[in-house]
């Protein structure tokens, strides 16, 4: 039979291969090949994280500075330099408070006080470093530019001397609590051994009680 065998000869050349398994596209294959080429991608390094800045405020905390007085110096004489002190600044904040117009009608004792505070406060400072000092020689230059007789009779300062009177109270108050200090009341003997009696018998009579 002639026509089983064209057949088979038919079978035979058919590509089963192709049929069954079709050819890859080439152009996919490239790029896949290409994509594998290509270098890994190194993992993404975490970022340095600085440290924020702080929203609280770094207060500087100052420590006082010692006071150095000079060595073997009389501490009478300290004293009588706070005296004369205490002194000028009582009278110029009195004189401050009425606009430095109740002394005389050159009205200068504003401007007197002025040069009696740098003169004492200058003099005082070659024997301790006591700020204190500092403050009444600046507030004697102050005294001398704001309470100028010249201003003085103008009569329209009266605002800036009532302050000016504040600032200088500030070291008179300190000068006198140290004066203060160096005048308590002295007991002697016998009066120490009194009021040491008096508490032992209120101790005494607190534990029986």
């Amino acid at each position: 039979m002639d026509w089983l065998v064209t057949i088979g000869n038919m079978i035979a050349h058919i590509p089963f291969e192709r049929v069954l398994f079709p050819p890859r596209d080439s152009t996919k294959a490239l790029e896949e090949f290409a994509a594998g080429l290509k270098p890994s991608e190194s993992p993404k390094e975490a970022p340095i994280s600085e440290k924020p800045p702080s929203s609280a405020k770094h207060t500087q905390i100052a420590t006082a500075t010692p006071v150095v007085t000079r060595e073997n110096l009389d501490l009478g004489t300290l004293a009588y330099q706070e005296q004369k002190a205490y002194n000028e600044l009582w009278l110029a904040e009195s004189h401050a408070k009425e606009d430095f117009v109740g002394c005389g009608t050159d009205v200068d004792c504003g401007f007197k006080h002025g040069l009696n505070f740098v003169a004492i406060a200058q003099e005082t400072k070659s024997m301790t470093t006591d700020p204190v000092w500092d403050e009444i020689e600046h507030l004697g230059w102050e005294l001398q530019e704001k309470a100028h007789p010249d201003r003085v009779r103008e009569r329209t300062h009266h605002q800036e001397y009532q302050e000016l009177a504040i600032k200088i109270s500030k070291p008179r108050r300190e000068i006198q609590k140290r004066i203060m200090a160096t005048r308590a009341p002295v007991i002697n003997l016998q009066e120490a051994q009194a009021i040491a009696a008096e508490e032992a018998a209120k101790e005494v009579e607190r534990k029986w009680h």
